[in-house]
C-alpha cells in the first residue's frame, strides 16, 4: 500500500509541476529600436506574440546594453568596464502613432520626446516593451504566473505592467534567467594555449 500511495503522490507531483509550468504567461510585446529622432523610434525586429503596440497605450523604453567594455586586449585588463554609459536607462512614454508595414510596426511615435539619451552602436541594444494595464481597470488580480520572453540579444528579458490603484498578486512574477543568454559554445579550437598570460584567444 505504501508503494501504491507513493506512486500516486509522484504522479500527482508531476502533474502539478507540469500544470504550473504551463500556467506561466508572457504579457508584453517587444521591439528592437534601431534609431530615434525626436519623438519617433524606428524599429527593427518586433515580437507581438503576446501583446501589441497601440496608440494611447504606454510603453517602456530601456537601454539593455551599451558599449561599456573599455579593454579588449590580451591583458589582465580584458573586459574592464570604464562606465556603464546609458546601460539600464529607461522611461515610460505614451504612444501617439504607430506606422506599420504588412501589419508589423516599423516606427512608433510618442506624445513627448524622451528624457534620456540612448546609444546606438555595435555593442548597444535599445528596445521598447509594451507597458499594459492587464485588467484594464483600477485594480488587477493576477490569473497566472507572469514571465518574460527570453532575451535573445535583440528583444525580451523584461516584464512590465501596471495597475492604476491596486495590484493583487495571487501568482508569481518569474524572470529568473530571462535576461541573460550566457556564453556561446563555439565548438572550435583555440589558436594558442590556455595559460596564465592568455586572457583572450582567437578561435580558428
Amino acid at each position: 500500500m505504501r508503494f501504491f500511495i507513493s506512486r500516486l503522490w509522484l504522479a500527482a507531483a508531476i502533474v502539478l509541476c507540469y500544470t504550473a509550468a504551463q500556467a506561466q504567461q508572457v504579457i508584453n510585446a517587444y521591439a528592437e529600436v534601431i534609431s530615434a529622432s525626436g519623438s519617433a523610434f524606428n524599429l527593427g525586429t518586433v515580437d507581438e506574440s503576446w501583446d501589441t503596440f497601440e496608440v494611447g497605450e504606454k510603453i517602456l523604453v530601456i537601454q539593455m546594453q551599451d558599449d561599456v567594455v573599455s579593454d579588449l586586449t590580451n591583458t589582465s585588463g580584458f573586459g574592464d568596464v570604464a562606465s556603464i554609459a546609458s546601460a539600464g536607462h529607461f522611461e515610460t512614454l505614451t504612444v501617439s502613432a504607430v506606422q506599420e508595414s504588412g501589419g508589423i510596426p516599423t516606427s512608433i511615435s510618442v506624445s513627448s520626446s524622451p528624457v534620456n539619451t540612448y546609444s546606438f552602436n555595435a555593442h548597444s541594444s535599445l528596445q521598447i516593451v509594451s507597458y499594459p494595464n492587464p485588467g484594464g481597470a483600477l485594480s488587477y488580480t493576477t490569473t497566472a504566473n507572469i514571465t518574460a520572453k527570453d532575451w535573445d540579444g535583440t528583444t525580451g528579458g523584461v516584464v512590465a505592467f501596471y495597475a492604476e490603484e491596486k495590484l493583487v498578486l495571487q501568482h508569481d512574477i518569474i524572470a529568473d534567467g530571462n535576461g541573460f543568454r550566457g556564453g556561446d559554445e563555439l565548438g572550435t579550437s583555440a589558436t594558442s594555449d590556455c595559460n596564465s598570460s592568455n586572457y583572450v584567444m582567437p578561435y580558428s
